[in-house]
């Protein structure tokens, strides 16, 4: 994850491959690419977006998960990936940004934003029953296992939790 080395490259064109397959045989209607915030990563995932507009009709849709530093991701580029980066976002008909303060990042560029929270409110007094019904809340971390997506931060908040609210899972 995130090297670059033979097997990443390999896999990377295998999927670009398998992309240009299935985009040909299946005509979807719909290609979804979350985006990269690194050099290779964005060249790589814009080459995702490149081909799916090529060879289909399909609508391109790009998730994108970070936060602000895609401006500065940009901004620090040189001219090739600024104008590489301004070529793929013009074949996307859609950008996803996990919250209403990131649309102003793509809002010049992209016409159709959408915007998934990325968290939601929750309070368990009006939570529906779930599960086994026993009133067991279950906290679920869905990312890499790395430092800078937040594991560490749950699993202290574990510590603090578990003890205090044995109906936390």
């Amino acid at each position: 994850l995130g090297r670059f080395d033979v097997s990443n490259v390999f896999h990377a064109l295998k999927n670009l491959l398998e992309l240009n397959y299935y985009c040909m045989r299946y005509n979807p209607a719909i290609v979804y690419v979350p985006n990269a915030q690194n050099n290779l990563g964005f060249f790589r995932d814009g080459l995702f977006i490149l081909i799916a507009s090529l060879v289909s009709r399909a609508k391109i849709i790009m998730h994108y998960h970070g936060g602000e530093s895609f401006l500065d991701f940009v901004s620090k580029k040189n001219s090739f990936m600024k104008w590489y980066i301004g070529v793929v976002l013009r074949r996307v008909d859609t950008v996803i940004v996990l919250g209403e303060r990131l649309k102003h990042i793509f809002s010049s560029q992209i016409h159709h934003l959408e915007v998934v929270p990325n968290g939601t409110d929750f309070n368990p007094k009006h939570a529906p029953s779930r599960g086994n019904g026993d009133g067991t809340v279950i906290v679920s971390f869905l990312s890499n296992l790395v430092k800078n997506k937040g594991v560490l931060d749950v699993l202290h908040a574990a510590t603090i939790v578990l003890p205090l609210k044995p109906n936390v899972e």
